[in-house]
Order: C-alpha cells, then structure tokens, then sequence
C-alpha cells in the first residue's frame, strides 16, 4: 500500500471533535489566516491552537507561511 491510501485510510478512519469540525468547515472553501479563525470560530486562542494543532496531527489540514491554514 503506498503512502497517500494509508493517509487517505486513516483520516476516514479518525474522527473529528466538534470543534476540529467547525475549523474543517470554516476552511472548506478558502485558506484561511489565523486571526480569521480566532474570529469566526469565537474559540479561545489557546483552544484554536489547540485544535489546529490536533487537526495537522491527523492530517487533516496544513499550516502554510504566513500562519495560513488549508486543507490539503
């Protein structure tokens, strides 16, 4: 099995907080900055990182420069 189908498999597989499903729904039309998140998820600024921390863990999303969330 290469790389990609064992990520693919495991992300389907890894379910998501409410709050990690908030931030997915948020960034599922655009990247989004950092601040823009704090914002729209009303989260705590510990607590979004927090949960942006456990979503690139799961590989759900990427941090890009500039402190710039995706999903991939």
């Amino acid at each position: 099995m290469d790389e990609s189908a064992y990520i693919n498999r495991n992300r389907q597989l890894e379910p998501l907080t409410n709050q990690e499903q908030k931030i997915i729904d948020i960034l599922t039309f655009r990247s989004c900055h950092i601040d823009e998140l704090l914002l729209q998820s009303q989260f705590t600024f510990g607590l979004l990182h927090s949960v942006l921390l456990n979503l690139q863990l799961k590989k759900r999303i990427v941090e890009l420069p500039g402190s710039v969330y995706t999903i991939p």
